[in-house]
């Protein structure tokens, strides 16, 4: 799923420490890793080529294996929202985290701030700015009805 509510947004400091006390792995690989652990996935290996992090699974040279595929999440298409009042979360932890996804992992990360939000969503700004995500960022079709709704 393309969408992420920030409160996993705290583990950043944890994935940021994987990769900066890293020995034999790059720094995305570490990240990776420690969000793989998270999920109870399997680690992928030091000697899973560091091109398959930047380079699109099509384009790739077949016969890497499964693990290049297990990459493939890097090219998800991430949407974060984050409320500039949330007490619980910092949004500055979600900007943090929307950059370390954009500047580390080189992925697709829109970041939004809903101004006077606490700890919640916002109807109806975020909910049109996630549908508008869904329709152009993953190709999801909008009916016509949502999209005039979103529109005004």
């Amino acid at each position: 799923m393309p969408l992420a509510m920030t409160d996993l947004i705290p583990l950043l400091a944890d994935a940021e420490s994987d990769i900066d006390n890293g020995k034999d792995e790059s720094a995305e690989l570490r990240a990776i890793n420690h969000i793989r652990d998270i999920l109870d996935l399997p680690m992928l290996r030091p000697s899973f080529p560091p091109t398959a992090l930047t380079t699109s699974v099509t384009d790739a040279v077949s016969g890497i294996g499964t693990e290049l595929v297990a990459a493939k999440h890097l090219q998800t298409r991430v949407f974060l929202g984050h409320g500039s009042a949330d007490e619980k979360v910092s949004v500055t932890l979600g900007r943090a985290m929307a950059d370390f996804l954009k500047q580390r992992l080189n992925m697709d990360a829109t970041w939004r701030v809903y101004e006077d939000l606490g700890h919640w969503y916002k109807i109806p700004d975020e909910i049109d700015d996630i549908v508008h995500f869904l329709k152009e960022k993953v190709g999801v079709p909008v009916s016509e009805e949502i999209n005039a709704n979103s529109a005004s």
